[in-house]
């Protein structure tokens, strides 16, 4: 009869202690995944502010020209004018971005004329142009500290007319 006595309120006990760490561990869980989802929240945010600071390939790809929206020009005076949606002109239009290395180029066509058809090459501040895209001994002599674009239809040829050629964002 005293073990029976014993038994129950030592079973009792086990139970108690049972449901007690089954809520603490729920609680836990919960805690847990609130912190990471705060986490994951906080991290996201700051990898938009970062992709707002300049050129983002990524989000040109996909057809979000936010990031180079504004005038951009080179010293011949050529220009070439970005809006939300791409090329803010009636006769040129993009018919593809292809990512190619560290770059991003678009397939520019003119007046519908694919004859015409040309590449204009994005190269985003503190990246090169990759010495593969130019005529054999020539590199990138552009100013590697900005943003810049440079149109071409074939290989890129080096030297003066190379860096004149290079479009630079002059106004938003």
């Amino acid at each position: 009869m005293k073990k029976i006595k014993l038994l129950l309120p030592l079973t009792f006990l086990l139970f108690s202690l049972s449901a007690c760490q089954s809520s603490n561990q729920e609680k836990e869980k919960a805690t847990t995944v609130t912190t990471t989802t705060q986490t994951t929240q906080t991290t996201s945010d700051n990898v938009d502010e970062t992709k707002q600071a300049g050129m983002s390939l990524t989000n040109i790809e996909k057809g979000d020209y936010t990031s180079i929206i504004g005038t951009w020009q080179n010293e011949l005076g050529d220009t070439l004018v970005f809006n939300r949606d791409g090329l803010d002109s009636e006769n040129l239009v993009i018919q593809g971005a292809f990512l190619r290395e560290s770059n991003l180029e678009l397939n520019i066509v003119p007046d519908g004329n694919n004859d015409e058809a040309y590449s204009l090459i994005l190269v985003p501040a503190n990246t090169i142009i990759p010495d593969s895209s130019f005529i054999s001994g020539d590199g990138d002599t552009s100013d590697g500290k900005r943003d810049r674009m440079v149109a071409t239809k074939t290989q890129l040829e080096g030297g003066s007319h190379f860096e004149h050629s290079v479009f630079y964002k002059i106004s938003d």
